[in-house]
């Protein structure tokens, strides 16, 4: 990861009010907290005529839930069950709890209903805490810099889960998605031509596709992996750290773009009534379907041919993830 998910999973001088802690019992040795509150989002996209006009009666709404880092909060992990917990889960990782000079870190989420928690298998926030370390099957999100391997506590496979994003380009000025555009010119009154250039809008006000970058699998260090590298690998922290971090993203994209979130509602809602299918388990899933829509794709790339029609809903709600998803 480099984006800011780095900044919670590794030590750093940045964090305000750096100190040394002493502790006279082990345990009573607490990790670093990063609080996370749910926040709601709300985009407002413009629907466009095919002369490039926005349509004032015709706004998309769109709104997500993520998660936000609260930087004021400054929390400690005061119970000695939890420490407990976590000591245990730092030895079956082969690390040793509160080593001194080692950072611990983490991850924790208040503010969400248990619905939500539940629905996502999470376990549920304790009445009254003010950190509650997200939690799943027993094992917490959280990390010791001592230990050399890492169990992750989100599932990373199966369809729900994978993260499929749109494939990184060289050129950051190209869009992921390029439309099919109209070329419009106008003259004023001393007869000068001025040419804009428009996104095509066909009868049924969708865009039409001329490129799309490709789809990418946000990957993850395997547990096998995990469970075979030796104890004195000089890249055994490394790797822990990158499980860590990807352990983080699939937090974050279950609350934003997993199931019963917002997002995916709204997007099997969309394509119920542009496809009539609305049974989407992931906007990779999603992504997958539009680009096998493209019928001899390496001709029609080269080309730089129509691939597919999308509405503007559509191609504002994958705006949106793609969006999200590379601040992350």
């Amino acid at each position: 990861m480099t984006g800011c998910i780095q900044s919670f999973v590794l030590k750093t001088s940045a964090n305000v009010g750096n100190s040394i802690e002493f502790y006279r019992n082990e345990a009573d040795i607490a990790p670093k907290v990063s609080t996370f509150k749910l926040e709601n989002i709300s985009n407002t996209i413009n629907k466009y005529d095919n002369k490039g006009q926005a349509l004032s009666d015709s706004k998309i709404e769109l709104s997500i839930d993520v998660l936000k880092q609260d930087a004021d909060a400054n929390v400690l992990v005061d119970s000695r069950e939890i420490i407990k917990k976590l000591s245990t889960q730092t030895k079956e990782n082969k690390g040793e709890y509160g080593k001194s000079g080692q950072f611990m870190t983490a991850i924790s989420v208040v503010g969400v209903e248990d619905s939500k928690l539940s629905n996502l298998g999470y376990q549920a926030n304790v009445a009254g805490k003010k950190y509650n370390i997200v939690e799943k099957n027993g094992r917490f999100l959280f990390r010791s810099e001592d230990a050399k391997s890492y169990k992750y506590t989100n599932e990373l496979t199966g369809p729900e889960n994978e993260i499929v994003i749109l494939t990184y380009l060289p050129d950051s000025s190209k869009d992921f998605i390029q439309l099919k555009k109209d070329k419009e010119e106008t003259k004023d009154a001393n007869g000068k031509v001025t040419t804009k250039t428009l996104n095509n809008v066909d009868a049924d006000s969708k865009y039409t596709a001329t490129f799309i970058s490709g789809l990418q699998k946000v990957d993850f260090v395997t547990e096998e992996k995990l469970n075979t590298i030796s104890d004195d690998g000089v890249d055994s922290k490394s790797l822990a750290n990158r499980a860590y971090a990807r352990d983080i993203l699939q937090t974050f994209y279950n609350y934003t773009f997993g199931k019963d979130s917002k997002f995916l509602n709204e997007l099997n809602k969309t394509t119920q009534e542009e496809y009539g299918k609305n049974d989407f388990q992931s906007v990779g899933q999603y992504l997958q379907f539009l680009v096998n829509k493209i019928e001899n794709k390496e001709n029609k790339l080269k080309d730089n041919q129509d691939l597919f029609k999308l509405s503007q809903k559509e191609y504002g709600l994958i705006g949106i993830y793609q969006n999200l998803m590379i601040t992350w």
